[in-house]
């Protein structure tokens, strides 16, 4: 198991399809992680893995290695999914929603009817379901 979903997994089956665009892959620096790429159409990138960033900057934005990226995580036999951000992982949503949220009723919530969908209790609801709020009775005063 390799901690992503689905639909992360489709996008980085994706992004691997486009890596042919990948013409050259040379290493700056092996300790840094840094990696000069050219595409096939001549455009030049500087991949640094170990700060998960690329010059095209779409791995910064979307958390997810490009092709580009990709051709070097094949070309070192490195795990991809260390280069993911941790957003996408399974661990982490688990984390995020581990607490269960429960609903709380408040005395001036409508009861509705579940055959007529009418409201038939608490404050009336116009045609967008929401609450009606009369302005204040309290008269500002001067000062």
């Amino acid at each position: 198991m390799n901690g992503m979903g689905e639909r992360i997994e489709q996008k980085i089956a994706d992004k691997y399809k486009k890596m042919g665009c990948v013409a050259v892959v040379e290493c700056y620096s092996m300790l840094l992680g840094e990696y000069s790429v050219v595409l096939a159409n001549s455009q030049k990138l500087v991949v640094k893995l170990g700060n998960h960033t690329c010059t095209c900057r779409k791995w910064k934005m979307t958390g997810l290695p490009y092709h580009h990226a990709l051709a070097i995580v094949a070309k070192a036999n490195l795990w991809v999914y260390n280069f993911v951000c941790r957003m996408y992982k399974v661990d982490t949503k688990r984390h995020i929603y581990n607490l269960v949220v429960h609903p709380m009723e408040t005395q001036d919530m409508a009861t509705v009817d579940d055959r007529t969908i009418r409201v038939v209790e608490g404050n009336e609801l116009d045609d967008n379901n929401n609450h009606y709020i009369s302005p204040s009775c309290n008269e500002r005063q001067s000062g």
